[in-house]
């Protein structure tokens, strides 16, 4: 499972090498509109999250 980050009203994610967003309260809103987008047209990524994304990136080891 990857890991999720919480940025403003948003959830992120990084998943196969491509950055997701889905909307962090998601109790009242349809079910097309609950789940991950999968940002590869453009759409802007807050640059904390490309940061954290980033760094936990840089500390994996394979022994």
């Amino acid at each position: 499972m990857s890991e999720e980050v919480t940025f403003q009203e948003c959830d992120y994610r990084l998943q196969g090498g491509q950055f997701q967003r889905r909307l962090k309260e998601r109790d009242r809103v349809k079910l097309e509109d609950s789940a991950w987008l999968v940002l590869d047209h453009g759409e802007s990524i807050p640059q904390v999250v490309r940061d954290h994304f980033a760094r936990q990136n840089g500390n994996l080891r394979f022994d």
